[in-house]
């Protein structure tokens, strides 16, 4: 078996008519709700990061994950073992188009929860397509707000 059987790759949503422009052109500035995933399944967040598509100003980049369980739900950042780090920094000098930022990580998502990226520092001026890297994890159970299908 592949070393990457079953992973996943989550993106940025695309449009039925984006373009490439739209694809890489979000805003890297300072806020929440850089990106949204949307977890169909248990998952383990292996990977996250942005790839640049236009230079970011000269700042450091700083990105980290929240969890809310559901839709409406509050965001939280994730249990972690003490020590553990899951903010992904970049280079004070900037990034340039092309390179990729990311964070290696061991981020577990329950099924039916949403995954947030924020960017607690963002970048004057650069734009970049947010992205994660995942695996299902074991069994989908059944959820106490799950309703069967009736036929």
């Amino acid at each position: 078996m592949a070393l990457d059987a079953g992973l996943q790759v989550l993106n940025s949503i695309l449009g039925q008519n984006d373009t490439e422009a739209h694809v890489g052109g979000f805003a890297l500035t300072t806020g929440t709700g850089k990106a949204f995933f949307y977890a169909s399944q248990a998952l383990e967040i292996c990977e996250y990061g942005v790839n640049i598509q236009t230079n970011t100003s000269a700042n450091a980049l700083v990105l980290t994950l929240t969890i809310a369980p559901k839709f409406g739900g509050s965001y939280a950042a994730p249990t972690l073992p003490a020590g553990v780090v899951i903010t992904c920094t970049g280079p004070s000098a900037g990034l340039t188009a092309g390179q990729c930022l990311y964070k290696r990580c061991r981020v577990v998502v329950p099924r039916g929860a949403l995954l947030r990226v924020d960017a607690t520092t963002g970048v004057a001026a650069g734009t970049g397509v947010i992205y994660a890297l995942a695996y299902p994890i074991g069994e989908t159970l059944t959820d106490v707000n799950d309703v069967a299908s009736t036929t």
